[in-house]
């Protein structure tokens, strides 16, 4: 079978789907695989076998939604790859899922299909009038893990139960980069602590806060053992410096978000690191996936969809009757995450080296959750949203104790 799988997404997700790729190769489909940098660059690197068409706009940008003919020549490309089966792998539908769908209507279509009323999307049609058409259609409550996502939607494609995905050495030639890389700053042969921490706009509802970030490096700094590598975006470097600032002039750090290596040197970089600390990001699912101990403080929006599947590590969160609620955070800061206290943090980190499994803590979310809710203007909130978010709002995946506090405050 030949299948042309719609993965446009970011870095963490496209290893999240990697027991999807890897089952459907290993049965013997030819696939095409529609992607952007970075994950392109990656999938490039892990799946030679693979074609990679690449987007030349960005199916999540309200200017490509504006284009009269959007995506005209990746629906060539496809058209000449002539596949079987289109794959939707993503569970949150896409523009560019839907204007194949509407180009190629005799398509057969695989894909997701949302439990729940309430299904986030980024599409102008009603994701469950699309799911309707699939020919394979797996369906799955919304809050669960991604990585499950992928392997049952395998099984359904293949017939065959689905194991993790496959942890996999750097090639030769990433490795390489990354030791000169490492030679360059005085690093080679060294162990060090990989970082994915500086913030930047569009990453303020799910980071755990610079300033939190600063106080947590102030605390463990004295005791580090080993340098700090932080990776990230070109837009967190600033943030980063500030970071590195708050570390004792004895520790020595390195930023590489001001100039990041190309996602195989940084995988190659991961796999010689003695750890990884940060939030939930591209390089935590690469660290999972490089099978290094890894410590991340998840914000709750989105929770518990985006875990990684790591063999060994720490996820701290906290706890709230609002989690679930895909980022439509009617808080002026998001408070699942930002109130976890940094001292919870301390105690995991020096946990983690002997930590031989993946364990979530969560924090109680006790009385402040309650008090601070109390104070919400919740029906202002939701006029403000789009009908999706109040649909969230009202919905919230059925955590009945946030419905009645709803409820109870729209009456006063």
């Amino acid at each position: 079978m030949k299948a042309t799988i719609g993965s446009p997404d970011g870095l963490g997700d496209f290893i999240l789907r990697l027991p999807l790729f890897e089952a459907l190769l290993a049965a013997g489909h030819s696939l095409q695989m529609v992607m952007r940098p970075p994950a392109a660059d990656f999938a490039k690197v892990l799946f030679p076998e693979a074609e990679i068409l690449v987007l030349d706009s960005c199916p999540f940008s309200s200017e490509t939604k504006k284009l009269r003919h959007p995506f005209r020549r990746e629906l060539g490309e496809i058209r000449r790859f002539e596949p079987d089966l289109y794959i939707a792998s993503a569970f949150q539908l896409n523009f560019f899922d839907e204007v194949f769908a509407e180009e190629a209507p005799d398509m057969r279509i695989a894909g997701f299909r949302a439990e729940e009323d309430f299904w986030p999307s980024d599409t102008s049609k009603d994701p469950h009038e699309m799911a309707a058409g699939f020919a394979i259609a797996v369906s799955v409550p919304t809050a669960m893990p991604e990585v499950e996502k992928s392997r049952r939607l395998a099984e359904a494609l293949v017939g065959a139960p689905c194991d993790h995905a496959v942890a996999r050495p750097p090639s030769v030639e990433a490795r390489e980069a990354a030791c000169r890389l490492l030679g360059q700053h005085g690093l080679a042969a060294q162990k060090f602590t990989v970082v994915c921490a500086g913030s930047r706009p569009g990453l303020l509802k799910k980071d755990w806060g610079e300033a939190n970030w600063e106080a947590l490096f102030r605390e463990i700094g004295p005791e580090a053992q080993a340098p700090f590598i932080f990776l990230g975006n070109p837009k967190e470097s600033a943030s980063v410096e500030r970071l590195r600032a708050a570390l004792p002039a004895s520790v020595r750090s390195v930023n590489l978000a001001s100039e990041p290596p190309a996602p195989d040197v940084s995988y190659a970089l991961l796999t010689m690191a003695s750890a990884y600390l940060g939030r939930d990001s591209g390089v935590m699912h690469m660290a999972a996936l490089a099978g290094i101990p890894l410590l991340a403080v998840f914000a709750g929006g989105h929770w518990p969809r985006f875990l990684p599947e790591a063999a060994r590590g720490i996820v701290l969160t906290r706890e709230a009757p609002c989690r679930g609620c895909n980022f439509h955070c009617p808080f002026p800061e998001p408070w699942c995450v930002k109130t976890v206290p940094v001292d919870a943090v301390v105690r995991v980190w020096r946990e983690l080296p002997g930590i031989d499994t993946l364990r979530v803590v969560e924090l109680p979310s006790g009385d402040q959750w309650l008090s601070m809710a109390r104070e919400l203007d919740v029906p202002a909130y939701a006029r403000e949203q789009s009908a999706a978010a109040r649909a969230a709002i009202v919905d919230l995946r059925n955590e009945s104790a946030w419905k009645k506090l709803f409820a109870g405050l729209t009456s006063r």
